[in-house]
């Protein structure tokens, strides 16, 4: 059985991605290890000019571009930029890591509670939470087609 991190990689590269967009943090260090050789990284000193980035990306190919951002805090800073791509219909795809989900909904700081995928949904097309390894390229392949086919956006 493959990695999910693998998986994931594989899954962009099928896709024709070339390259990945984000702010390295924990959260997604897996999956840039198993990118590495694979997709190229593009790296930005903030997750919102890193979405700003995949976005530019995406409007001058007319292809999707992918942003990897570690979970919590990370998302929110890229939310405003999300929210652009939303309404101008650029598909950008967020992946995002995501805090142990027994500090969901729980309120003790600002990196646990914060419900990323509630906040997600109002300003992209699809938005999921994963709750296991099985359904993560399930949850990728309706995001993908979600972002590409019909009216595009995240």
């Amino acid at each position: 059985m493959i990695p999910v991190n693998r998986a994931v990689i594989e899954f962009l590269k099928v896709q024709g991605i070339p390259h990945i967009f984000g702010k390295a943090g924990s959260g997604i260090l897996p999956l840039l290890d198993s990118a590495n050789g694979i997709l190229g990284f593009v790296s930005a000193y903030r997750e919102e000019a890193a979405v700003l980035m995949a976005d530019g990306y995406a409007r001058t190919t007319g292809g999707p571009a992918v942003v990897l951002l570690s979970g919590g805090p990370a998302v929110a800073q890229g939310v405003a930029a999300m929210t652009q791509a939303y309404h101008d219909g650029s598909p950008v795809l967020l992946i995002a890591s995501e805090i142990p989900s027994t500090y969901v909904t729980k309120r003790e700081s600002a990196t646990r509670g914060w419900e990323q995928q509630a906040i997600l949904q109002h300003i992209t097309r699809f938005s999921a939470r994963v709750h296991d390894a099985q359904s993560v390229i399930g949850t990728l392949e309706q995001a993908y087609r979600s972002a590409v086919c019909g009216k595009k956006g995240p």
